[in-house]
């Protein structure tokens, strides 16, 4: 019985979310993407289907070609480099968690956003390792969060960064 019971709410659910008017449930899923916590909750992760998206829409998969055994040939392992690299910048992870804990507590909810703290981690060790003298950090941002996230990456990257000269550039994207 109480199989049957979960049963009629899980399509109930399913049949629910299907009859919602379009403009709602794009409201529901921006407000999970901008608020992860609350989808986190429930298990899931919420991606704006954009662009910039890592992950490819469903109709750009091809299932069959996807089945297709395939080689990768422009990707050349280097798994022992590429394990001492790891050694080399490992060696400053007490610099990072000591970086991530001084972070300025008004700005870690957006500092999150904008770089996670295993990308802090990572381009902070590289920079360090590296030692460049400028980089060039290509943004993708939505308009409304512009003026946020810009002015937050650049706290953070004075803040990470000490004697590196950075340069942001965004490329253009077409307009409808």
């Amino acid at each position: 019985m109480k199989r049957f019971i979960s049963d009629r709410i899980y399509k109930l659910s399913n049949f629910s979310v299907g009859a919602m008017p379009r403009g709602v449930l794009r409201r529901i899923l921006r407000a999970l993407h901008f608020r992860p916590d609350i989808a986190a909750r429930a298990g899931y992760q919420v991606y704006p289907d954009v662009f910039y998206n890592p992950f490819p829409s469903a109709k750009e998969v091809d299932l069959a070609r996807l089945k297709l055994k395939r080689s990768l040939p422009g990707i050349k392992l280097d798994l022992p480099k590429a394990q001492a690299l790891l050694a080399e910048i490992a060696s400053y992870s007490g610099e990072v968690a000591k970086l991530l804990a001084e972070r300025p507590a008004a700005l870690i909810r957006t500092w999150d956003d904008t770089y996670p703290p295993a990308d802090t981690a990572v381009l902070y060790a590289m920079l360090r390792h590296l030692k460049p003298k400028r980089y060039i950090e290509v943004v993708v941002v939505t308009v409304r969060a512009r003026a946020r996230r810009r002015c937050c990456a650049m706290r953070t990257k004075a803040f990470v960064v000490k004697r590196c000269m950075s340069s942001r550039i965004r490329p253009r994207t077409w307009r409808r």
